[in-house]
């Protein structure tokens, strides 16, 4: 007889397994604090980013450490941690000497030292200006961060066909106009391509007329998300600038922005710059002490730079760098006033 298929299992979007030691963190009869951090981290996904994150499976996993929790998107881990249950991490934010009793280890999320503490050493752990958190919201901090630098990947074309069907209620005509150009998939990798780069796509009605606009001139990808971006060009410039609308940012020297311009080589992905190796190495050198002057400052690094090398820019010094934030000159709205830092050279 022949044998008989299993039917495919469609793999969820986003899931988070758990120890068996940390069950109470879900468990309704414990409070099941976590189950209302991730309703309201899906909400603030909504509001931040535009994206609607779908509902996340909950998984007890006895492989795992009973102290062990993991993120998966589409069945594949893309981060884990580990909680030890009625204690609470203290987490050095930067420049704090005094040591704090506990055991050592490193926060989930972002990679800083830190180390549990008990109830006792709490009060003590936040006058000497630790961040001390409990297990819920250890487990809720990275799941935040693990959809902001995941984002892109979360949304599928699903996702996609269903912001265009909520929007064809209101927005009829843009919507039609749009998708008589681009098919889902295309729209689905401009929206991923603006999210990588951590630019929310909650103004879909923008998005999708400047999409109208210049699908007709051109259906290249890395054409399209830099007209999108510059249509949200406000949008990005507020994200980073002060309570004054001013962005404090840091220039290329014109003959090193040239030589990253010339370098554009096409691969199966788009346009990348491919510098030779020694420059390479010089710009990344000379673009990471520029960094550390503007952190040292107390300010987030932006590079400002031509629409022609944006995305060459960045995609030089995404393996170093992957969350430099690089804006073009098309992007800077007429209200922003702008402060420059320095200059980024290189020796000639």
């Amino acid at each position: 007889p022949a044998v008989e298929m299993s039917p495919v299992v469609p793999l969820d979007p986003l899931s988070l397994e758990l120890g068996y030691g940390l069950i109470p963190l879900v468990d309704k009869d414990h409070g099941a604090e976590l189950l209302d951090r991730i309703t309201r981290i899906r909400r603030e996904a909504a509001l931040d980013l535009g994206l609607v994150v779908p509902r996340i499976r909950i998984i007890d996993n006895m492989r795992l450490d009973p102290s062990e929790y993991c993120f998966k998107i589409r069945g594949v881990e893309v981060g884990r941690g580990r909680v030890k249950m009625s204690y609470y991490l203290a987490i050095n934010p930067g420049g704090i000497k005094e040591e704090i009793p506990g055991e050592a280890t490193r926060d989930p999320a972002f990679g800083l030292p830190a180390a549990w503490i008990t109830e006792e050493n709490r009060e003590k752990a936040e006058q000497l200006g630790y961040t001390v958190v409990d297990p819920p919201s250890i487990v809720a901090t990275h799941l935040t961060e693990i959809i902001k630098a995941h984002a892109a990947e979360i949304l599928g074309r699903q996702e996609v066909q269903a912001i265009l069907d909520a929007l064809k209620i209101d927005y009829p005509a843009v919507v039609e106009e749009v998708t008589k150009t681009l098919t889902v998939g295309e729209i689905q990798k401009v929206l991923q391509g603006l999210l990588i780069e951590q630019v929310s796509i909650r103004n879909m009605v923008i998005i999708l007329e400047t999409l109208a606009d210049f699908a007709t001139v051109s259906k290249d990808l890395g054409f399209l998300i830099e007209k999108v971006r510059q249509g949200l060009g406000r949008q990005i410039c507020l994200q980073y600038a002060d309570e004054g609308k001013t962005l404090r940012i840091l220039t290329l020297a014109s003959t090193l922005e040239q030589k990253i311009i010339d370098s554009r080589s096409e691969t199966a992905r788009g346009f990348i710059a491919a510098l030779e190796p020694s420059l390479q190495r010089q710009w990344i050198t000379a673009l990471t002490n520029s960094i550390k002057m503007v952190q040292d400052q107390g300010h987030t690094p932006i590079i400002l730079c031509s629409e022609a090398a944006r995305s060459l820019v960045k995609s030089s010094s995404l393996r170093e760098i992957p969350h430099l934030v690089v804006i073009s000159i098309p992007e800077v709205a007429a209200e922003i006033n702008i402060e420059t830092l320095g200059e980024i050279r290189v020796e000639e």
